[in-house]
């Protein structure tokens, strides 16, 4: 419980930017508040799975750990992304700067050298 009244705590300092000025945009801004204290948990969340997948994943080799590494990377700027929608007024300059940081994140070098392959069993038709 301890945990979550430290998002909410995040969530309460992120929303007092904005002071609202009547009934609708208390609402408001209470939902926004929320929704920043679930969006930084689900942050906190991935970066808990990534260090255990870390760890999970190192006997099946360096491939699987790098793409769900990625994976969640991609996802980690998303977060970020949706947290600062919710906390700055600044709607397009945050849209491009997120645009510009999912640009850079790469995909492993091996992604394009990996082949799938599906092998055909059974009989096969021949003609007359």
């Amino acid at each position: 419980m301890a945990k979550c009244r430290k998002y909410n705590e995040r969530a309460e300092k992120n929303a007092s930017h904005a002071k609202p000025n009547n009934i609708v945009a208390a609402v408001v801004q209470k939902v926004e508040q929320y929704m920043n204290s679930f969006l930084l948990y689900m942050f906190d969340k991935c970066e808990n799975i990534s260090t255990k997948l870390s760890a999970a994943v190192k006997d099946y080799g360096d491939k699987m750990q790098s793409a769900v590494c990625h994976m969640l990377q991609y996802m980690k700027h998303y977060l970020e992304h949706l947290i600062s929608r919710l906390s700055h007024n600044n709607v397009d300059e945050t849209d491009a700067r997120l645009s510009s940081q999912l640009s850079e994140t790469t995909e492993p070098e091996w992604w394009h050298q990996v082949s799938i392959t599906t092998e055909r069993t059974g009989l096969t038709c021949q003609g007359p």
